[in-house]
């Protein structure tokens, strides 16, 4: 897969929309406990004062987020905002704050600021991740695995084939069943393999000016398997 696919699907799926997502059986429980969470009123005699959600890439982590943001007052911190402020004046009591894609945040000490500014603050935080396994630094790791995990399920193929139909309505591509069968059936499962091949079918059609048939359903499937 060349690095400029690449580069141009980031660019497609960073423009997630709450409209974007489906409550399912993989995300119903991560969604139903975030609501809860989110339903908390005072810090002090909560239960929970901060949560992690974790799933896979492009799992619908960001549009979770937006449905929860839509639903409840919440507000998105921005990375590049957090080294230009004072921590504990950006936070208020009782609110809600959400910081996504934690693994992609370079400095450890500065999220490990966040987290403890954050409950000094008795502010509620949400975190996102792909994974927890990217922190080296001693302190965070042992905070992080005292924080209640959500996790987002790799998808089952009823999910996978719905995700298709819906990114390729989208794009007024019209599939075959057998087709979409035959490539949820073939291909990894994740959501990030279900995107990238309703992107590929999108571009195989646009350069080679037909329909799509059995031919271009084994280059799908060995293209998101290379």
């Amino acid at each position: 897969m060349s690095q400029l696919f690449f580069d141009f699907f980031a660019e497609v799926k960073s423009e997630a929309r709450e409209s974007d997502f489906i409550i399912s059986q993989e995300n119903e429980l991560v969604y139903s406990a975030l609501r809860n969470f989110c339903s908390q009123k005072d810090f002090s005699s909560s239960n929970l004062q901060s949560v992690v959600i974790q799933g896979a890439k492009s799992s619908g982590k960001t549009e979770l987020l937006r449905k929860i943001l839509t639903e409840f007052s919440a507000e998105f911190l921005q990375k590049d905002d957090l080294v230009a402020v004072n921590l504990l004046q950006l936070f208020s009591a009782n609110h809600f704050y959400i910081l996504e894609d934690i693994d992609c945040i370079d400095d450890d000490n500065l999220l490990l600021h966040v987290i403890n500014s954050a409950a000094e603050a008795k502010a509620f935080l949400i975190l996102s991740t792909t994974s927890l396994q990217e922190f080296s630094l001693k302190d965070l790791v042992s905070r992080l695995k005292n924080i209640t995990i959500l996790t987002i399920k790799n998808p089952e193929s009823d999910l996978m084939k719905m995700l298709m139909v819906k990114e390729l309505a989208k794009l007024q591509i019209t599939l075959k069943g057998e087709f979409i069968d035959n490539i949820v059936k073939n291909i990894t499962r994740n959501y990030q393999a279900i995107f990238m091949a309703v992107k590929f079918l999108e571009m195989e059609l646009a350069s080679v000016g037909k329909g799509v048939d059995d031919e271009l359903v084994k280059k799908v499937i060995k293209f998101i398997n290379a």
